[in-house]
């Protein structure tokens, strides 16, 4: 059997320790001076819709949360949006205009109005940001009228291009959304009032209706049993 006689044993120790300590200020010094900031994006549920009072475009927003897992800056450099009607997949109409709005003090949305072709969004190294961006569509601005955009009943899909951190390709979030006849006469309804958007939801599970699931379906949807003692 090998054995490191008793006068070797120390040194022996002091450089495994002393190694264990440069792994250590190596591995320091990649995750904070080396390693790239590692973004990862999540967006919300719902998107709120609103008309134009004109009836000359949409507006809708998108709740995001950014998390940065490293502790490099990272940057979300540019959010387009692509929106396609399941009764029209030859045409993808693509928002590039948008606008942030932050949560302020006082738990309220503020806007954040800043040309957006110039705009990114820094994101500081392990830290979280909840952001909502806003995307706008001005049928006024569109030549050909069969171009024009407007909100119509049935599926739509919502692709959402994200570029970060200089990359030349996006990172892609696909969300489905249904829409129906009694949300388009919500907003025809709300149109030009204060009150003017609508949550709609991208899952159904999400929306605040309080409803009356049968049993089954309890289980089915949430796995959940409910069952009393005697």
């Amino acid at each position: 059997m090998f054995s490191v006689p008793k006068q070797h044993v120390l040194p022996l120790f002091s450089c495994i320790i002393a190694f264990l300590g440069l792994f250590v200020s190596m591995a320091t010094y990649y995750t904070t001076e080396v390693k790239q900031a590692d973004l990862d994006i999540q967006i919300g549920p719902l998107t709120e819709v609103y008309l134009f009072d004109d009836n000359s475009g949409v507006g809708m927003s998108i709740a995001i949360n950014v998390s940065n897992r490293a502790r490099a800056t990272g940057t979300i450099d540019r959010i387009n949006l692509i929106v396609t009607k399941q009764n029209d997949l030859e045409k993808n109409y693509y928002f590039k205009n948008y606008n942030f709005s932050h949560l302020d003090e006082n738990s309220s949305w503020k806007p954040e109005f800043m040309d957006s072709h110039f705009m990114n969004l820094p994101v500081a190294g392990t830290v979280s940001k909840q952001k909502v961006v806003w995307f706008n569509w001005d049928n006024y601005k569109m030549t050909d009228s069969n171009n024009q955009f407007k909100i119509s009943e049935g599926k739509h899909a919502f692709t959402l291009l994200i570029w970060m951190n200089g990359a030349k390709k996006p990172v892609q979030i696909h969300k489905e959304l249904e829409i129906t006849k009694a949300q388009l006469g919500e907003l025809e309804r709300r149109r030009g009032t204060p009150a003017n958007t609508v949550m709609l939801y991208f899952d159904r599970k999400f929306e605040s209706v309080n409803s009356v699931i049968q049993k089954n379906d309890l289980k089915k949807q949430y796995d959940v049993e409910i069952n009393f003692a005697n």
